[in-house]
């Protein structure tokens, strides 16, 4: 028995009101409310729990009822504690990850729970404990299945359950139910997964894969078919869309939208890869990619399909939009559209087996089709700008004008910045080199504009820097990436040059009231870098295979990536 049924018992046989309890305790009537409604449960040996039984024993006295025990009440707590003993602290964060990654609306759910409005805040806070974890995370399990069909994969994938462990429901809501009780780590990050992803690109291996595959690609027969169904239909559908893009003559763009859950393209791995290649495949074939990114999906599944872009971002010739939709649709939709092809894809939302696709080379439809993608590009906004080598002076003016801009700057950095470093060791660096005296010139000019432009910063506005900082027994691979110079260049030096740079980074730290230096053991990432200006955009600069710079400006990215960095900062500290 637990302990509020045992104390509702008590006061059933003695015919007691809560009210009378509360008297009898000198409680209030609402903290004997939630101890026998099962809300809260004392702590043991607590003044609440010697305050309720204080209570118990004048009534029993009263009414000259025989049946109540201390003892008995002592045992009943202590064995309900023990059943219930785990981690509340790590149901909080659980809760906290799932509902902030899955964009869970709270007072929606609290509604449709029957708890009070302010009840799962209190309880994402630590201001309160459910009395029954278990119950509790059962119904918030049930209910975040039943109201975010379109987030399943997702929820899958973050606690790392593979697709044939759940095979209804019952079981997927049993498994995120035991994940938010006993799950051993938080839910990964999935915005941490989608920066390290383009750490470790290389384009080069990738396009290594493209050249062995790019002929049998083209050769693989046509299905004569232009009506598909289910996600086997998808996967001919899509893949005879690439194969007769990459047969005709058609130079024209290859436009891409879709709001189909995620699952359907990137959950079988096999096929996922074969479509990248395929739209590398046109890339190499000279035509520019447009996708539209829906932002409407949850978080989780729009940093997946970024994540499944990258190579196809990479390797250049890539516009990218953005655009919202409802996710209350009852229907998912895709259109995808070259000069010669078109492909249009549509479903109930939930039920994609049920879902059709329709490839056309008919010329009117194709222009259709064609005008339908444009007319949602015109109400999309531009997603990232993106900076290769061939359009570095337009990088360079969106640089200048940025350091005019007044907004806190944060930078995740994997070495010590160049700026900091003194004219006079630069000096040193390159004379312990062989550079070319055009590489000298270029490292030279592009080191006083880094300098100036952070000075400029700091005029102004904060910056802060999460730096990795060798220790000085272990120094190794001393670099500093030159991703702003394009090229894939990095500037390597001795032990002895970064001792002297780390001090002359400290002092620089010291010497500026604006600049924040936060020292890490390791760094985040070897070959990328994050820059965030408040929330107004975020860039990733990657040094090499290849040199590039994503600058994303759309705000709820933007956030997401602010708000992750503060979360791992308050982690970092607790710690």
């Amino acid at each position: 028995m637990m302990f509020h049924e045992e104390l509702r018992k008590s006061l059933d046989e003695m015919n007691c009101t809560q009210k009378e309890l509360a008297e009898a305790g000198n409680l209030p009537a609402s903290t004997v409310n939630r101890y026998v409604s099962g809300k809260r449960v004392p702590e043991q040996r607590s003044e609440q729990l010697e305050k309720i039984l204080d209570g118990l024993q004048i009534l029993s006295n009263r009414k000259k009822y025989t049946g109540f025990s201390r003892e008995n009440f002592y045992k009943i707590l202590e064995k309900q504690l023990e059943i219930t003993s785990f981690d509340y602290e790590r149901f909080r964060k659980n809760l906290n990850m799932l509902i902030d990654t899955l964009e869970i609306k709270v007072s929606k759910m609290t509604k449709e729970l029957y708890y009070e409005p302010s009840y799962i805040q209190r309880i994402k806070s630590g201001q309160r404990r459910p009395a029954d974890p278990e119950d509790f995370a059962g119904k918030v399990a049930a209910y975040i299945l039943e109201h975010h069909i379109a987030d399943r994969t997702g929820i899958r994938q973050l606690l790392g359950v593979e697709k044939d462990k759940i095979r209804n429901d019952e079981e997927a809501v049993k498994a995120l139910e035991e994940w938010l009780c006993t799950g051993e780590d938080p839910l990964v990050d999935p915005t941490d997964i989608f920066l390290r992803k383009i750490d470790e690109f290389d384009l080069n291996e990738c396009l290594h894969k493209i050249d062995k595959s790019g002929e049998s690609y083209v050769t693989l027969p046509f299905t004569t078919r232009k009506i598909y169904y289910g996600k086997e239909g998808m996967m001919k559908a899509e893949m005879n869309f690439i194969r007769l893009t990459l047969a005709s003559e058609s130079m024209e763009p290859s436009i891409h939208y879709s709001d189909m859950p995620v699952e359907n393209i990137f959950g079988n791995r096999e096929f996922c890869n074969r479509w990248i290649e395929g739209l590398m495949l046109l890339q190499k074939k000279g035509l520019k990619l447009v996708v539209i990114h829906n932002m409407s999906r949850s978080l989780h599944e729009l940093l997946l399909g970024m994540e499944k872009w990258i190579p196809v971002y990479m390797a250049g010739q890539m516009e990218s939009y953005c655009l919202y939709q409802s996710r209350r649709n009852n229907f998912c939709n895709g259109i995808r559209v070259s000069g010669a092809v078109a492909l249009r894809e549509g479903a109930v939302r939930g039920f994609d087996e049920d879902s059709k696709y329709y490839v056309t080379e008919k010329k009117e439809e194709v222009a259709y089709y064609n005008k339908q993608i444009r007319n949602l590009i015109s109400r999309a906004n531009v997603l990232m700008k993106v900076y290769r080598e061939e359009n570095k002076q337009e990088f360079s003016r969106f640089l200048l004008e940025d350091q005019k801009e007044q907004g806190k700057r944060r930078n995740i950095l994997p070495s010590l910045p160049l700026y900091t470093m003194s004219e006079a060791t630069l000096d040193e660096i390159i004379s312990e080199n062989y550079f070319s005296s055009e590489f000298i010139r270029e490292l030279k000019y592009y080191y006083l504009n880094q300098k100036t432009r952070v000075e400029d910063i700091l005029k102004h506005s904060e910056m802060e820097n999460e730096v990795a900082v060798q220790e000085e027994t272990n120094i190794q691979f001393c670099f500093i990436p030159l991703a702003g110079i394009f090229g894939g260049q990095e500037l390597w030096y001795s032990a002895d040059l970064y001792k002297k740079h780390l001090e002359e980074t400290r002092n620089f730290a010291a010497s500026h009231t604006n600049y924040i230096l936060i020292e890490n053991s390791a760094p985040k990432f070897r070959n990328l870098q994050v820059s965030i200006m408040d929330e107004n955009w975020i860039m990733l600069s990657k040094t090499k295979n290849p040199t590039i710079h994503f600058v994303i400006q759309e705000p709820k990215l933007c956030k997401t990536v602010w708000k992750m960095i503060e979360k791992r900062k308050a982690k970092e500290s607790r710690e």
